[in-house]
């Protein structure tokens, strides 16, 4: 009896170490990117203030408030109560921003299970026949709020768009951006995202980017240090990122995941780099 347990429990262990394994495997190294003080016009990545104006908005997101510190923003909260989904719209200095909220709460527990839902699938909103395929669970939360989302976007259709997300509201974000690109290509919007998982297959990427639609310029991922999120589905599973890859915080190990670098690090970290430029947050309102 003590040598079947023994077995088992070797057993048990070889698979999580192999499970593991995999999963590390699917994180790559990558080098710290400078991200400017000031604003560069012919730089698409965001100057620290803008970044983290981005990053205050998604501090904003979680739940519906009158106001956000003193920021003076007008906050348009909207949401699916099915899927537990809540984003976020603020028309700010001639830009209107869509923010989507990240995970809240325990990672497993209702409807947050979604986000394990990784088999990919067509979105429904997509005609039949359609190649595009995206993560199951995440494509269920963006379509709960989709007709809420595309509402809130062709009413604000006269200025630039900017969709945002931290983790899953990252995601969700991405999902919306290329969603637009079919329902109206003439608007401006840009995708900008915190430690998103991956949600598209490397097959619908790679039909994107045949067809012209990944602009690495309009599509803008912080990964701070060694979060684990970005390092998800793995790679090996299908799925693959897209847009230009900003790391920050310190350069990304191979084979070496944080949870703590997804929370709070990277709050702390994006908040260091603030301070590195000079800015502090309580003049600045948010």
């Amino acid at each position: 009896m003590n040598r079947r347990r023994t077995h088992r429990r070797s057993a048990g262990f070889i698979i999580t170490l192999s499970l593991g394994f995999l999963l590390l495997a699917g994180c790559v190294t990558a080098p710290l990117t400078p991200v400017p003080h000031e604003p560069e016009p012919e730089n698409p990545i965001p100057d620290v203030a803008t970044m983290y104006r981005y990053w205050a908005m998604i501090e904003a997101s979680p739940s519906p408030r009158e106001t956000f510190r003193s920021s003076g923003w007008e906050l348009d909260y909207f949401g699916s109560d099915e899927t537990e989904t809540l984003v976020l719209g603020i028309l700010y200095e001639g830009v209107y921003h869509l923010t989507f909220r990240p995970t809240r709460g325990s990672f497993f527990r209702g409807r947050n299970l979604l986000n394990y839902a990784a088999w990919p699938r067509q979105p429904a909103y997509h005609p039949q026949g359609s190649e595009f395929r995206a993560h199951s669970g995440f494509l269920t939360r963006y379509e709960s709020v989709r007709h809420l989302v595309m509402g809130r976007i062709m009413a604000h259709r006269e200025y630039p768009i900017v969709l945002n997300g931290l983790s899953l509201g990252g995601a969700l974000a991405t999902l919306a951006y290329f969603d637009l690109q079919d329902v109206a290509p003439d608007l401006d919007v840009r995708l900008v995202t915190f430690a998103a998982p991956r949600v598209l297959t490397s097959g619908t990427v790679r039909r994107l980017e045949r067809a012209g639609r990944i602009d690495e310029s309009r599509m803008i991922r912080f990964v701070y240090g060694n979060d684990v999120i970005p390092g998800v589905p793995p790679a090996w599973t299908g799925y693959r990122h897209v847009g230009t890859c900003v790391q920050i915080g310190r350069p990304r190990r191979l084979l070496a995941l944080s949870g703590t670098d997804h929370w709070p690090g990277i709050r702390d970290g994006i908040r260091a780099m603030l301070a590195e430029a000079g800015l502090d947050r309580s003049e600045i309102g948010y």
